[in-house]
């Protein structure tokens, strides 16, 4: 926060967080709770009246895992940060399913952009090609993430939990 002949100079970073909270569900008072913040306080960052402090981001993350937050700090560095949770997520049977069939599609993909690497050749399909695909990048991610957590917790359910 600058402050220039009396002029409080705030990022508008408060947009950001006015809409994490609302999208997530979290109130005022659960922020402040989770930061150990004032209300009043958690009200002016919402309001753009003062910088909102690395703690807020860190735990509004961690109630939401919401991606906006690491790319407030990222920009446009392309980046993918999957949380794993401590313990394994559940799927009902349709969801991993679900989750198999968005997998199987995003392999084919990646193949597709293998050849694309292999042969060389780019035409218009292609660039076409790679642009999706570098757009759902980190839905890829997300998803083989929850495919391994979902993969390993009914393993570990079954089999008792591994040591490695």
């Amino acid at each position: 926060m600058n402050e220039t002949n009396g002029i409080i100079d705030v990022s508008d970073d408060n947009i950001l967080l006015q809409q994490v909270a609302e999208e997530h569900g979290v109130t005022a008072k659960q922020i402040a709770m989770l930061t150990g913040r004032a209300v009043s306080t958690v009200y002016k960052y919402l309001a753009g009246g003062l910088s909102i402090p690395s703690v807020v981001w860190r735990q509004l993350y961690q109630k939401t895992a919401d991606p906006r937050i690491i790319q407030l700090i990222t920009g446009d560095t392309l980046v993918a940060i999957v949380p794993l949770v401590p313990a394994a997520i559940k799927v009902d049977a349709p969801t991993l399913s679900k989750l198999i069939d968005a997998r199987k599609k995003q392999i084919r993909c990646e193949e597709y952009a293998i050849k694309i690497l292999e042969d060389g050749r780019v035409d218009e399909a292609d660039k076409k090609a790679v642009a999706g695909y570098k757009k759902e990048f980190a839905n890829m991610v997300v998803c083989q993430s929850q495919l391994f957590q979902a993969i390993t917790g009914q393993f570990e359910s079954v089999c008792g939990r591994s040591k490695a």
